[in-house]
């Protein structure tokens, strides 16, 4: 059974504290008053494709227990997720939400809210995205994305891949203690200001010909793997990290480390423009520099982190890079 509404045109939606015990579909809804749905409670599937809010759009602490679809939405202004719940953990299966193409001319905020898996796919973000404390057991993708607000994503918890492939980022973006337990996928992203991700985890970062015009900080945790294949950066920037004793223990104990502490590794630069990047306390051992630009003005700081040649009286005691552990392979 469903509930089908189309084409709504209300002053005013006050659907507070509702429970809605089938599917219900409100595709191409215009709602030209404040929509209010905060506390309810959606126990089938919840369809606002190209659904347009003129005023607020409060889904405030909503459980959608069969998956919600916004794709194409349009929200004029602030559009308010605060603690919804987009999958409950009792249910048989796992539903993805859709955000996919949807416009928020307002502030977005997803304030510890929990998904299973998420899609915000070529999404515009007009003002604020605020993803703090948010957790999602799956993915969560925001390919082709655009933010021209701050987008603030600390403390995010990700199960799955957090992949902003070929996003443009406008405005500040501050990433603090997120951790993903896959990937995150940044290629051919584009930052026009700051990027400051502090503390941060992921088991690999690739950002391959990710551009930050405006420089970066990122502070890498340990275990995690960075390509950054022919990448750019615009203004200084630093790529570091600051394990110490007590966060190498939090991370061994939530299973994500090995019995002692291994720095995060750069893999690979290959083609990237260092001209400007300054590297501290990574282990670079594995990191590939063919066909990179300015390698002469990168710099290096902290502990040794390359690899040595290998134990031989063949060769002269020294520090080398990857690309000459294969020419000792095939000595």
């Amino acid at each position: 059974m469903k509930a089908y509404l189309p084409e709504l045109g209300l002053d005013e939606w006050d659907a507070a504290k509702a429970v809605f015990e089938c599917a219900v579909t409100l595709v191409d809804a215009r709602f030209h008053g404040r929509a209010s749905f905060a506390g309810a409670k959606f126990k089938g599937e919840a369809n606002f494709a190209n659904a347009t809010f003129e005023a607020e759009a409060d889904f405030g602490a909503v459980s959608f227990e069969q998956g919600a679809n916004f794709g194409k939405a349009t929200f004029k202004q602030r559009a308010f997720f605060k603690e919804t719940q987009f999958k409950l953990e009792e249910a048989v299966s796992a539903s993805t939400t859709y955000f996919n193409g949807a416009q928020f001319e307002g502030a977005a905020v997803f304030l510890r809210t929990r998904f299973h898996d998420v899609v915000f796919d070529e999404a515009r973000f007009g003002k604020t995205a605020n993803l703090e404390h948010a957790q999602s057991a799956g993915k969560i993708s925001f390919k082709e994305a655009k933010f021209d607000g701050s987008f603030d994503l600390t403390h995010l918890r990700c199960g799955g891949d957090l992949d902003l492939t070929a996003t443009q980022f406008e405005a500040y973006t501050q990433w603090f203690d997120a951790w993903v337990y896959k990937d995150i996928l940044l290629r051919s992203a584009t930052f026009t200001h700051y990027f400051d991700a502090t503390s941060f985890w992921c088991n690999r970062f690739i950002a391959s010909r990710a551009s930050w015009q405006a420089g970066a900080q990122m502070s890498f945790d340990k275990n995690s793997d960075i390509y950054l294949d022919q990448a750019s950066f615009g203004q200084p920037s630093l790529l570091f990290t600051q394990m110490d004793s007590e966060r190498s223990a939090l991370l061994m104990q939530h299973g994500r480390g090995a019995e002692r502490p291994t720095y995060p590794r750069l893999i690979s630069v290959r083609g990237a423009n260092l001209e400007k990047l300054t590297i501290s306390g990574l282990d670079m051992s594995a990191c590939r520099f063919v066909d990179s630009h300015n390698l002469d003005k990168l710099r290096l700081e902290g502990r040794e982190t390359f690899a040595l040649t290998p134990s031989s009286r063949l060769w002269t005691h020294r520090i080398v890079i990857a690309e000459e552990h294969s020419e000792f392979r095939r000595s």
